[in-house]
């Protein structure tokens, strides 16, 4: 396992720090959902960025608004930060909070605590531990944190859109989603749906961070960026090899198994890494789950119209033990 910098965080709409996050890193607000997070310190190498959108708010445990549509993609990313871009159901850009997780290979951990599961359908827990979800409605989960964080950082998901172990799939639309609601120390909402943005009963992986009583052993990591051309943009934790199947279809085998099932989480680029401008991508490009176990995941990569597709750049983060 390589030693791994991360920077956890979360912003509001207006791109002030939301949560405990003030320090770790700045945010410039360039309107129309585009944002630029500059970390307080370069890291060592250009990280791994994983990103989850929250609507409407982060308090709005109450509410029952949402589309699981609702996304938020990667535009560039190098070692001083990255750029994002927030949107809504329909894919055009829209002032949202978000949640983030980069990480780099580094000299020394530098990794704050986290809880990370794989949250089946029904709501009972496939893998992880310190926390349970309850299912209260359709595709409306609400976890709780036990025992909660003191404070919050930053929580992260990604969708499964069909069966943990089914690593034959090939069917299903990119456009199913996972979205963030509300979090707080102790508690978090999402919803999970279809392409049609209709809520429905789906798996998920997470990961929340914060900073939590007491100490515990540091989660393991796997991360990199990869090219939809199967090239590799930056190797991240090295410990990895990438494969590609049908058209979109990436199987991420790492090379030492984990103890059990990790969470894993995707986040589409879809245009050049290095490419720090406005752009009019659709936020209905995506990256979903298709399938994970203890040796390998399954990614399906697409664009805005759903479809599979090797034209489009992800980046990936792993965490289990």
């Amino acid at each position: 396992m390589v030693p791994t910098h991360v920077v956890a965080g979360s912003v509001s709409s207006d791109g002030s720090p939301a949560g405990d996050a003030r320090g770790d890193f700045y945010v410039r607000a360039l309107g129309s959902g585009t944002y630029i997070v500059e970390f307080e310190r370069a890291m060592e190498n250009v990280p791994a960025v994983v990103v989850t959108q929250n609507y409407p708010a982060w308090s709005a445990f109450d509410s029952t608004s949402g589309d699981p549509r609702d996304n938020a993609i990667l535009l560039a990313i190098d070692a001083k930060g990255f750029m994002v871009v927030t949107g809504d159901s329909k894919g055009s850009h829209k002032d949202r909070d978000f949640s983030f997780l980069a990480a780099a290979r580094a000299d020394a951990d530098s990794i704050p605590p986290m809880v990370w599961g794989d949250i089946n359908a029904d709501a009972s827990t496939r893998s992880g531990s310190g926390f349970t979800v309850t299912n209260i409605g359709d595709g409306t989960y609400l976890g709780e944190l036990d025992p909660p964080f003191r404070t919050f950082k930053s929580l992260v998901l990604t969708q499964n859109y069909k069966d943990w172990n089914d690593f034959a799939y090939s069917n299903g639309d990119t456009r199913d989603n996972a979205v963030l609601v509300a979090v707080n120390p102790s508690q978090f909402k999402y919803i999970t749906g279809q392409d049609t943005g209709a809520k429905s009963d789906r798996n998920c992986s997470f990961v929340v961070a914060g900073d939590r009583t007491g100490t515990s052993a540091p989660p393991r990591m796997v991360f990199g960026c990869v090219n939809g051309d199967l090239t590799i943009y930056e190797d991240g934790s090295r410990d990895y090899e990438v494969t590609s199947g049908a058209a979109g279809e990436y199987t991420i085998q790492w090379i030492t198994p984990f103890q059990t099932l990790p969470a894993v989480m995707v986040t589409v680029n879809p245009q050049s890494w290095t490419r720090f401008s406005t752009s009019s991508a659709s936020t209905l490009n995506n990256g979903v789950l298709v399938a994970v176990d203890q040796y390998k995941a399954k990614l399906a990569i697409g664009n805005e119209s759903g479809d599979k597709t090797n034209s489009r750049n992800f980046a990936f983060l792993v965490v289990g033990s």
